[in-house]
């Protein structure tokens, strides 16, 4: 005699299924399955799509910006000033303010002590999401000497740093890291241009963003705008 299967649900109704299983019919299984789980099937679904969804976002950068300028311990944070920035910006782009988005995101520090702005910075970085950075000039200093920024000594960049004041310039050296291990002490001489150094930015010294340096992105997705972008904030900042 064949013995009964244990029950896990606790339910003689579907016990007597289980004990039917080998015998059902595909179409059988699957109305089953779904009078008894629809529920975690449909949530299942949905949590499924917006997984996809946030990566597709992600990955495809593209799709929500065509201009992306961050702005790391932004003294602008009103949404309305914000907005006026991003609708000055576009119009010198050529971008039109309402069908293109030129996205100035004032709303991460440059504390590495927050654990969540570093990440989420260091991935837009990294995935190639950021045109120009504005920041303060040790963290700007790291990026400069870590590979994140272009040297602005390049020629299709000479122009930005044409009549500019020597002073004005942010040398950098990038870290060597030949010798292996981890970076615990980055140069900093960002008035000093050394026979190992480059320029990788401009110090803005007027309105709210003196005293920082905006550089432009190693991996900037939107190269055709980096230039009149940067020289948008040289203008007037």
């Amino acid at each position: 005699m064949k013995g009964k299967r244990l029950n896990p649900f606790g339910d003689k109704d579907r016990g007597r299924i289980l004990e039917q299983w080998p015998d059902m019919r595909f179409s059988e299984k699957c109305g089953y399955i779904w009078s008894y789980y629809k529920v975690y099937i449909i949530v299942a679904i949905i949590a499924v799509l917006f997984a996809i969804f946030l990566i597709r976002n992600i990955l495809n950068h593209r799709s929500f910006e065509d201009f992306y300028v961050m702005v790391l311990d932004s003294p602008i944070y009103e949404e309305e000033d914000v907005n006026s920035l991003e609708i000055s910006l576009s119009e010198t782009l050529g971008l039109d303010p309402y069908s293109n988005l030129c996205l100035v995101e004032t709303g991460y520090s440059s504390d590495d002590n927050n654990m969540e702005s570093a990440a989420t910075v260091s991935t837009y970085m990294k995935a190639g999401r950021v045109d120009l950075v504005i920041a303060p000039e040790e963290k700007f200093n790291t990026y400069a000497s870590t590979g994140y920024l272009k040297a602005l000594t390049d020629p299709e960049y000479e122009s930005l740093i044409e009549g500019i004041d020597p002073d004005r310039l942010f040398y950098a050296e990038e870290v060597d890291y030949s010798e292996g291990g981890a970076v615990y002490d980055i140069p900093m001489h960002p008035h000093e241009q050394t026979a190992d150094s480059d320029c990788y930015g401009i110090y803005l010294n007027d309105g709210e963003f003196d005293g920082m340096a905006i550089g432009i992105m190693i991996n900037a997705p939107h190269e055709n705008l980096v230039v009149p972008g940067m020289a948008f904030f040289l203008a007037n900042y």
